[in-house]
């Protein structure tokens, strides 16, 4: 005997948010330099926060890409600070350190 049931399936959409970076900490002799990092992301992003004493390139965009961060002579102590990188509703840091001269 065959029952005349009803179904009904409902679609859930699951979007799976990627922002996550290669390298969590960077270090940095005094001397001036750059180094690169990987940011893996399916979503907008954008840098919110950095320490004065360095740069970060792109500061925005909408996928992967590689982050340049880039440092000028230190001549003074030991310094460090924190990249911070929103997107999707996540934020990931970016540890980064660079040597003293003293």
């Amino acid at each position: 005997m065959i029952n005349n049931n009803t179904f009904f399936f409902s679609t859930i959409n699951y979007t799976y948010i990627l922002l996550e970076i290669e390298d969590e900490y960077m270090s940095f002799i005094n001397l001036a330099g750059y180094k690169w990092n990987e940011l893996h992301a399916n979503v907008a992003w954008e840098v919110t926060s950095k320490p004065l004493w360095l740069s970060v390139s792109p500061f925005a965009g909408t996928w992967e890409t590689l982050l340049n961060v880039e440092v000028g002579k230190n001549t003074g102590k030991t310094r460090t600070g924190i990249i911070t990188i929103e997107g999707g509703n996540r934020t990931i840091n970016i540890q980064v350190i660079q040597a003293g001269s003293t």
